[in-house]
């Protein structure tokens, strides 16, 4: 593609933006017309590189309430605006690469989720509801489509760091909003229902900068809690953003009310500060731990005590019957469906069939089974369910085992991070759907490419040529 014709699309592409834009501003408002020639120039600059407009779009998974906000009143989602940026992106800068390098790296993980493809596939022929498999299918098909394009487009340890830390940033952003918000009463960001109606008691719960419920966005959160302190003890150089991030973070998971995320704080950071036991100034450093939980004592609300000691009491809290259920219903459908599943997105209609109207803690309303492992094996059967955990488990092993031959402490700092930080989501996924959460997706790629980063060799930190 030559300069000239490069110039063309790109200002044809402008005015054709501009012109929908300038058609629907009643309804998008005269402010953003306003600001139009700025996001055309934005555009252009960001396609210039597709590792920007990914950047963005991996930010946007724990900050969706931002990026929802920004999209608001477009005819299509910040999570699809950013996606077909990210395509164009990729497309015009294709050519310019060597074509033994336009497929992008070998990776297993991209071998493995094309198993997983194919299963999903077949499970949905076989579903029962294929208007739902179908939905449901298209819905984890796109969010599989962020990992391959991490894996594709992310090239050198610096883009990978960037993206780490973006998380650990939106960690720092998102937990304030959240405190903010709980303490004062108030919703700063949040517009979708999920986000919106969850409560403990009297206490209506924040989901922060996410639109998602509070609590799948609080699994995001300790998620990102543990990747800030793994990375607040391995590398100097960002501390600052760090340290914030894990002192403003443990606070966001105590005020979103959410059990599971307190747990999987609580499983995973002793393991972190165990790796550091022949610190010089380990002891110290566990005193002035200890020091400053008694301190924040008094910023810990009496309902969160109360919503803690509920926890294994199901006679006190409904919800326990209801995970219980769950998993039993699920367990059964497995039984009857074990090789392909019931069919992506078939769960929540079964859940209601009348042969289960007595199952503890069940409803009338359509739930998704929270669980992520079991969820997958039900809807995609054990075949599918192999090939997802292909993908976690191999994707571990390998950076785990390139962690243990490096001599890059950069490098071992974020391959730690992403252990540690996968692990709390993987442990917190036990009681999550988290198969339909984009930031599963994005952990697996994140993973698998910083293992292939950490393989010795010229061709793994290779930056991809510049345009002519």
């Amino acid at each position: 593609m030559t300069q000239g014709l490069r110039i063309l699309l790109f200002l044809s592409s402008g005015l054709v933006i501009g012109a929908l834009i300038a058609f629907m501003a009643p309804d998008i408002g005269y402010v953003k017309m306003a600001v139009l020639p700025l996001v055309i120039l934005a555009v252009g600059l960001l396609i210039r590189d597709p590792f920007w407009p990914l950047l963005l779009l991996v930010l946007a998974v724990p900050l969706d309430a931002v990026a929802n906000r920004a999209f608001e009143g477009l005819p299509l989602t910040a999570s699809t605006g950013l996606l077909i940026l990210t395509l164009a992106a990729l497309a015009m800068r294709m050519p310019h690469e060597p074509r033994e390098t336009r497929l992008g790296p070998f990776d297993p993980t991209v071998a493995w989720a094309l198993a997983f493809v194919i299963a999903m596939m077949i499970s949905m022929m076989l579903a029962g509801d294929r208007e739902a498999a179908e939905e449901a299918a298209k819905r984890m098909g796109g969010m599989l489509l962020i990992t391959l394009l991490i894996i594709r487009i992310v090239r050198t340890p610096q883009q990978l760091r960037l993206l780490v830390l973006g998380l650990v940033g939106a960690t720092l952003f998102s937990g304030a909003v959240l405190i903010i918000e709980t303490k004062l009463g108030i919703r700063l960001l949040s517009s979708h229902e999920a986000a919106l109606i969850s409560a403990y008691g009297d206490q209506e719960r924040s989901a922060g900068a996410s639109d998602q419920n509070p609590t799948t966005a609080a699994l995001m959160l300790s998620t990102g809690v543990i990747i800030a302190m793994a990375l607040a003890l391995e590398y100097r150089k960002v501390r600052l953003l760090t340290v914030s991030a894990l002192a403003v973070g443990l606070l966001a998971v105590v005020y979103s009310y959410a059990r599971s995320a307190a747990l999987v704080v609580i499983a995973v950071a002793p393991f972190i500060l165990w790796r550091h036991r022949g610190n010089r100034y380990f002891p110290f450093g566990l005193l002035v731990l200890f020091g400053m939980g008694i301190a924040s004592l008094p910023l810990i609300p009496e309902s969160y005590w109360a919503r803690l000691s509920s926890l294994g009491n199901f006679d006190t809290d409904y919800t326990l019957w209801r995970r219980l259920g769950y998993n039993i219903i699920g367990l059964d459908l497995l039984a009857q469906n074990p090789l392909f599943g019931v069919g992506p997105g078939n769960f929540p209609q079964l859940y209601v069939a009348d042969e289960y109207r007595y199952m503890p803690g069940r409803t009338l309303t359509p739930r998704m089974l929270h669980n992520l492992y079991l969820g997958m094996a039900v809807e995609v059967g054990l075949v599918g369910l192999a090939a997802f955990l292909a993908m976690i488990v191999g994707g571990l092993a390998r950076l785990i085992a390139a962690i243990s031959r490096s001599t890059d402490p950069v490098g071992r700092a974020f391959g730690l991070a992403l252990v540690f930080g996968s692990a709390a989501f993987l442990f917190g996924a036990l009681v999550t759907p988290a198969q339909f959460m984009k930031y599963t997706w994005v952990l697996i790629a994140l993973v698998a490419v910083q293992a292939r980063l950490m393989q010795p060799g010229p061709s793994t930190t290779a930056r991809p040529p510049a345009e002519t």
